[in-house]
This record gives structure tokens, C-alpha cells and sequence, in this order.
């Protein structure tokens, strides 16, 4: 078809680029092939490692075809080369989801809203986790103490008297 005419054309007559990565990855998706799909991310990420788009296109990938053990396990390898990205959280948080992992997927939740800068959504969205009854012991301490923290930051500025 024309796009991957147009593909071959730039992998022919133009410089290496992660975005030619990205598109023949999103031309198999078009077409519904999810094996050719994940080859497509696969090839990609081994010569551009640390590409956003194809990171997010891979995660969107898994999580499309049910699949997100496979999306945790590939943020769990490129997740610390972006540690403050909020879409990966995002993305983190509708794997924890789709798994029913209600916790881990509030934090995740809370997590990227913090990275945008919203601490009163990333407060709502932790309380939520510890609410959620599940998870073991080690992760609702770990969440009730940023529950703390965040519960600090946006206590702060009224003792200071930044609004008075």
C-alpha cells in the first residue's frame, strides 16, 4: 500500500531516523497485525533504546492485544531512563488496571498526576489506593507514606501563610 511504498522510499533515500521505526510499527497496527506490530517496536527499540514514541507506542501496543504483563515488564526496563514521564505512569496505571490491581494502578495514577504537577488529584488519587483494599503490606506503607507527603505539600503553603 502507499504507506509502506512511502516508508521504503525514506528508509532508501534518507538518513536513519526513530521515526521511520515508529511509523512501520504503526502501519502494522492499521492493518490489525499485531505479530508485525511487535517486531516493528522489537527492531526499533534494539537501534533506538530509549525513543519515547516507540516506548509508548509499544506500551499502547500490549495494552491493546491484552497484554499488560508484557506492558509492566517493559516499563520496568525503561521506566528509570525517564523516571519523571508522566504518560508512563499513566500507562503503568491502565496495566495495574486491566489486571485489577486497584492499588498499584491508583498509585501509578497518582504518580503521573504529581509529574504534572497536580498534587491535589495525585493526593485523591493515593488515598484512593490505600482505600482500594488490596495489595500487600510493603505497598500500602509505601503508599500511605507519599499519601503523607503529598498531604504535606499541599498543607504547606497555608502554614507558611502564602494565602492569607
Amino acid at each position: 500500500d502507499g504507506a509502506s511504498r512511502e516508508l521504503s522510499w525514506l528508509k532508501a533515500n534518507a538518513p536513519s531516523h526513530p521515526f521511520f521505526a515508529t511509523l512501520a510499527a504503526n502501519i502494522e497496527v492499521t492493518r490489525d497485525n499485531p505479530t508485525q506490530a511487535a517486531k516493528a517496536y522489537q527492531a526499533g527499540l534494539a537501534i533506538y533504546p530509549g525513543h519515547r514514541a516507540l516506548i509508548y507506542g509499544y506500551l499502547e501496543h500490549f495494552l491493546r492485544i491484552h497484554q499488560p504483563q508484557q506492558a509492566l515488564k517493559l516499563l520496568e526496563e525503561k521506566q528509570s531512563m525517564y523516571p519523571d514521564d508522566a504518560t508512563m505512569y499513566e500507562l503503568k496505571s491502565r496495566a495495574y488496571a486491566m489486571l485489577g490491581k486497584n492499588l498499584l494502578s491508583h498509585q501509578a495514577q497518582g504518580e503521573a498526576y504529581f509529574r504534572r504537577y497536580n498534587v491535589p488529584k495525585a493526593y485523591e488519587q493515593m488515598d484512593l489506593a490505600v482505600k482500594s483494599g488490596d495489595g500487600d503490606f510493603y505497598q500500602q506503607s509505601i503508599v500511605e507514606a507519599r499519601l503523607k507527603e503529598l498531604r504535606a505539600m499541599i498543607d504547606e503553603p497555608k502554614k507558611s501563610g502564602w494565602f492569607n
